[in-house]
């Protein structure tokens, strides 16, 4: 419950955030058109985790997608000692690092990877990378010993289990 309302708040800050970027950047296009996007796909995201239904429709999305990394990791570069898409890292393989973190971060790596042994390897390659432990892993170290429980605090506080 308490994370289900924290959500909700936080897609709500997000959407207005995103509204007021799109006013903001009116005489822009282009920037007008990116922060549109942004919103459309906030939008799609809260209304399509609405049901049952659309958490099934949505995680055979995500088996099927799984599936087809698994066979390009059979028959493509990776087989050979590469990566995703060529012989060297690329954006492919920048955006499935990403995606595979937040999977591990939301608890389903384990279960979209254990049928999957080579993408299972190609997240090992791509977590072990110096750039990945930079990028990603450094900046998650203090959200979650420093922000995360400021805002555990602010939540409970605000629901009054803890006195302010």
């Amino acid at each position: 419950m308490l994370l289900s309302l924290f959500r909700e708040e936080n897609h709500k800050a997000k959407e207005s955030i995103l509204k007021l970027l799109i006013e903001k950047h009116k005489d822009d296009p282009f920037l007008k058109q990116a922060y549109a996007k942004k919103l459309a796909i906030l939008q799609f995201t809260e209304n399509s985790l609405q049901s049952k239904e659309d958490m099934k429709s949505l995680m055979g999305t995500i088996y099927a997608a799984m599936d087809k990394i698994e066979h390009q990791l059979e028959i493509g570069p990776f087989s050979k000692g590469g990566w995703l898409c060529s012989q060297t890292y690329s954006q492919a393989d920048l955006e499935w690092s990403v995606m595979l973190r937040r999977f591990d971060m939301l608890n389903l790596g384990k279960k979209l990877l254990q049928t999957r042994p080579l993408t299972a390897r190609y997240q090992k390659a791509l977590f072990a990378r110096p750039a990945f432990k930079r990028g990603i892993t450094a900046w998650e170290h203090p959200i979650r010993q420093i922000l995360l429980p400021i805002l555990w605090k602010k939540l409970t506080c605000r629901l009054g289990k803890f006195e302010p």
